[in-house]
């Protein structure tokens, strides 16, 4: 190795300490930590045993219980757990959290450094299309490789485990630490689909021991105008493209944090080099393809789980014309690529229905003329709970109606703090019951005694609407004529009166919602199977520690599969920052979201530890 490499880290570390400083003055980050602290005989003592680091973005400090259940912390102390059930010594396993991608940066220079990884990938500082650090001298030849071989020994069980220290969005927090919104395709929708779950089928829930996804699956008769108008199976949820490894990052990050993902997509890739196995999680490191990209969820996803659940719970695909169920769709947001997205989910699978005249809008903002683009025509600015109850006020307005309450079957408000205005909305209406009585043989004291362990609900298939001869006025032919459909609402909107408590579904699992969650206010919630990534991402450098390849591993861990779009990707891009070392073949780890109602919170929420049975007011 020539003078000029040994001074590498030394300069790295120069260049991405001024960054840092640059990003604390701009952004006030908060400070890094680490625990615990990787010291470089430790990290080098036990590397041939297999170490894992853990580079996770901070969490905001909140003491409210109405914020989403799923949170980086959270999600480094299952996987720090399951390391250790799967045989690691606490010494083997670092885990950083970090307020900035310019402080991740160091904390990987420091981890690489500590393994005696010395050089930082080919053509380190010589993309000409990607921002690089302010000292020139660090540049490295682009044919250059790692010369000191023992660093490639020293590193080859070793497994890193990260997730972009990139702000959240002010949407993206209503939902958990775990969202990207920004990773989208071609076609709108967003990268890492992973299949939906029926929250209606509360006997399908897997404990947190399974090595297959952990949550109910829909119910195969899902829709069958989904089949043919959106492309989709019930049984087969349709899947967006897995994301590509040299996606964007973010569009939105400053010059600091550019500079450090630059950085860390070389040293990433100098470590793969020397033999360590890289897994990323959430947003995609530009210019870097991991040996494992990690899907999460999406606003995309989102939309799309709570439209599912609606479509299985009212039973639409039974539903016929002359009696269409009102579901009334609430966008809230701050961001609008956000709120497209979510919308464009769950347009895929109420659209067919909207089309056919099984489902109308009581508000009338949605229609058989829709489209995924109408998403505006849903979507209101929403700050606090407040402004959910007072859209839906708005919407659910009867005034110069010749009814007094508008008859609404259900109210999809996308996450739980907008569930908690629809259910303030509705109340100050005079709604009343819970969804529970949706299924007539469940009732409240049935819930909790369900919930305590002492008796399982017995569910009924969801009668249809109690309309009358008088209300139901065209038949299946005329559903297809959008005109005279339109007409048709318009007049189940003047003459359907009703009070019934509709079913709300939400997202993130806040704790201040379970009480609602028991009692049926609110039907419906979701998550990420935080605990079964914690699970794939032990068995994942477990294996590896013992030398099974990770195509192999596609067999033991149910939620990795293969995916080669990524490497091809970043082969065939002569920008891309580390081409050379990109793995010949990615994969894809992905787990289906969590869905949870009354039925199974029991079983797919306290027992597994998520909260307690305080929690849920139990």
């Amino acid at each position: 190795m020539t003078q000029f490499s040994h001074m590498l880290p030394r300069l790295f570390r120069c260049a991405i300490a001024a960054f840092t400083v640059v990003a604390v003055a701009a952004c006030s980050a908060p400070a890094s930590t680490t625990s615990p602290s990787a010291s470089s005989s430790s990290a080098q003592a036990n590397a041939s045993s297999g170490h894992v680091a853990v580079f996770f973005p901070s969490d905001g400090f909140t003491l409210s219980q109405s914020t989403p259940q799923n949170t980086w912390k959270q999600l480094a102390a299952d996987t720090k757990s399951q390391l250790e059930s799967a045989g690691f010594d606490d010494s083997d396993i670092t885990v950083h959290s970090a307020g900035s991608t310019s402080d991740q940066a160091t904390q990987v220079l420091d981890f690489l450094t500590d393994l005696g990884i010395e050089e930082y990938g080919a053509g380190a500082t010589e993309s000409s299309e990607s921002p690089t650090p302010s000292d020139s001298s660090t540049s490295s030849d682009a044919s250059s490789s790692p010369s000191d071989t023992s660093s490639t020994a020293t590193a080859k069980a070793s497994t890193i485990i990260i997730a972009l220290a990139t702000g959240q969005t002010a949407d993206s927090k209503l939902y958990s630490d775990y969202v990207i919104s920004d990773n989208t395709t071609s076609d709108g929708n967003s990268a890492g689909a992973s299949s939906a779950t029926d929250p209606s089928d509360s006997g399908s829930s897997a404990d947190s021991s399974s090595s297959g996804s952990s949550s109910a699956g829909f119910s195969s008769a899902a829709t069958d105008e989904s089949q043919s108008s959106a492309g989709s199976t019930a049984s087969e949820t349709s899947k967006a493209p897995a994301a590509s490894g040299t996606s964007s990052s973010s569009s939105s990050t400053d010059s600091a944090d550019a500079n450090a993902v630059y950085s860390l997509a070389h040293m990433l890739g100098a470590a793969q080099e020397a033999g360590v196995t890289v897994i990323n999680l959430g947003s995609p490191i530009e210019g870097f393809t991991a040996n494992v990209q990690g899907e999460l969820s999406s606003p995309w996803l989102i939309g799309r789980l709570q439209a599912l659940g609606i479509v299985n719970k009212l039973h639409l695909a039974s539903t016929v014309e002359n009696q269409p169920q009102a579901v009334e769709v609430l966008i809230p947001y701050n961001d609008e690529s956000f709120a497209q997205q979510a919308f464009e989910g769950v347009w895929e699978i109420l659209g067919p229905f909207f089309r056919s005249g099984r489902v109308y809008s009581p508000s009338g903002k949605l229609g058989a003329n829709s489209t995924a683009d109408s998403w505006k025509s849903v979507a209101y600015a929403a700050t606090s709970d407040d402004d959910t109850q007072k859209e839906l006020e708005s919407r659910l307005d009867a005034s110069g109606r010749a009814v007094s309450h508008m008859e609404i079957d259900a109210v999809l408000c996308l996450n739980d703090s907008a569930a908690s205005g629809a259910i303030a909305a509705l109340k100050s209406m005079g709604y009343t019951g819970t969804s529970a009585t949706i299924n007539p043989d469940v009732s409240i004291s049935g819930l909790v005694d369900n919930l305590r362990g002492g008796k399982d609900i017995t569910k009924q298939q969801v009668p249809a609407p109690s309309h009358t001869p008088s209300e139901t006025s065209t038949d299946s032919s005329a559903a297809t004529d959008s005109a005279q459909l339109a007409e048709e609402q318009n007049t189940l909107r003047d003459t359907r009166d009703s009070t019934s408590w509709p079913l709300i579904t939400g997202y993130g699992t806040y704790k201040s919602q379970l009480g609602s969650i028991v009692s049926g206010e609110q039907w419906f919630t979701g998550l990420e199977d935080r605990q079964g990534y914690a699970q794939d991402l032990a068995r994942i450098a477990s294996g590896i520690e013992q030398g099974t390849s990770l195509h192999d591993l596609t067999s033991q861990v149910n939620s990795l599969s293969e995916d080669d779009s990524s490497a091809s990707n970043a082969s065939s891009d002569s920008s891309s920052a580390n081409a050379s070392s990109a793995p010949a073949q990615t994969f894809v780890l992905q787990r289906t979201l969590l869905a949870i109602t009354a039925d199974n919170i029991k079983s797919s929420l306290i027992d597994r530890g998520y909260v307690s049975a305080a929690d849920a007011g139990l």
